[in-house]
């Protein structure tokens, strides 16, 4: 983690839009693109790598801090990160909450232990500079045509606050031949005590 700050980026944006700007953004060379370039004569058979590619930048990861003071105290509270690139680990008041890999779905970390209700509450996220820091089991997406790899926080960051149960999704489909639907909603307990829904 860094010990000093010294560039501000939006959330959601690119890393590219950091001020200052940071050197070598997007600078990976994926297993596919240097396999592509190997059947096309540009590059000797030697340069076939293993795993997600090279990276050409000084980095592995970029870091966000910000600073929020929750509204009130609340049984659950979930931060929600909508998606991120390459990988997300999430902080709290210096506790390592955890970490999840996925670069196009949602990240949900449980901070009820870590976040100080009606107090000054310091977040920090990391994301991966480029696929080669996931695990080799997680998709980054693949194309034999890109050449850049962009990480950043793409979409928003949410603390949800609720009491148990939390409805975690809720799902909607349509019956356009009979005019109805059906709803299906998933609640999660996150407390110890059992619970009832109706």
């Amino acid at each position: 983690m860094p010990r000093e700050w010294h560039h501000r980026v939006p959330v959601p944006g690119l890393a590219h839009l950091a001020q200052p700007p940071f050197p070598d953004i997007d600078q990976f060379d994926s297993l596919e693109v240097i396999t592509n370039r190997v059947q096309k004569g540009m590059l000797p058979e030697s340069a076939l790598v293993e795993g997600a590619g090279i990276s050409r930048q000084q980095r592995n990861y970029f870091w966000y801090a910000t600073a929020f003071r929750p509204p009130a105290r609340k049984q659950v509270a979930i931060l929600r990160v909508n998606k991120a690139q390459f990988g997300t680990a999430v902080w709290l008041n210096g506790k390592k909450i955890d970490e999840h890999a996925g670069c196009f779905s949602a990240a949900y970390f449980n901070v009820t232990s870590a976040v100080n209700a009606g107090a000054e509450n310091r977040l920090v996220v990391r994301i991966g500079a480029h696929p080669g820091v996931l695990p080799a089991d997680f998709p980054a997406g693949t194309n034999f045509e890109k050449n850049l790899w962009t990480p950043g926080i793409y979409d928003d960051v949410v603390l949800l606050l609720g009491d148990n149960p939390i409805i975690e999704s809720v799902q909607v489909a349509p019956h356009l031949q009979d005019s109805r639907i059906d709803v299906q909603t998933r609640l999660k307990n996150y407390g110890e005590a059992q619970r009832n829904s109706y």
